[in-house]
């Protein structure tokens, strides 16, 4: 019984953090997005981005790195499945979370990477206003944006890389 408790715990805490991945997007997007075939193949490919990247950190076995890519692949992956209006999105949180399990990954830790990125991710918008001669300004919500060509959020000076070491040291992983 205490098993499933935990494991309810868990799956409830990444529920949590998809809706707040979802509230992200609604500021950087802004309220008038639509979910075309192009804004699905551009967050397609920001999954491919994340994918490739946890290739490569386990390759490297860069543990730090690994808890990082799966934490930005949740994040792009859970926008992703919500850009959908998919009604399977519990079941891909659910399969999510036992591959994370079955691959020995902490899922606790996880979980905490994951606030970490997000908490992170929030720190690319700015409340004063950005410039830049390379990439597009945006203001939204009352937040200034930054966006290249290919609207992808680049990140201001403001930004704030997540810090997972600690993280990872709390959890004993490292």
């Amino acid at each position: 019984m205490k098993n499933a408790l935990i494991k309810l715990r868990q799956q409830s805490d990444l529920l949590q953090l998809a809706v707040q991945v979802v509230e992200w997007n609604n500021v950087a997007r802004g309220d008038h997005f639509e979910v075309t075939e192009e804004a699905i193949n551009h967050q397609v490919s920001l999954v491919k981005e994340e994918s490739e990247e946890l290739d490569l950190a386990i390759k490297n076995n860069d543990i730090i790195e690994i808890y990082d890519a799966l934490a930005d692949i949740f994040v792009v992956n859970s926008y992703y499945i919500v850009m959908l209006d998919s009604d399977s999105f519990l079941e891909s949180l659910k399969d999510s979370y036992d591959w994370t399990v079955d691959n020995n990954y902490n899922i606790d830790c996880l979980i905490d990477c994951i606030k970490e990125v997000m908490r992170s991710n929030w720190t690319k918008f700015s409340s004063y206003q950005l410039t830049s001669n390379e990439f597009n300004v945006v203001k939204r919500g009352g937040l200034w944006l930054l966006f290249d060509n290919n609207g992808k959020i680049r990140k201001p000076e403001c930004y704030e890389k997540p810090n997972l070491k600690p993280i990872l040291e709390k959890h004993g992983v490292i």
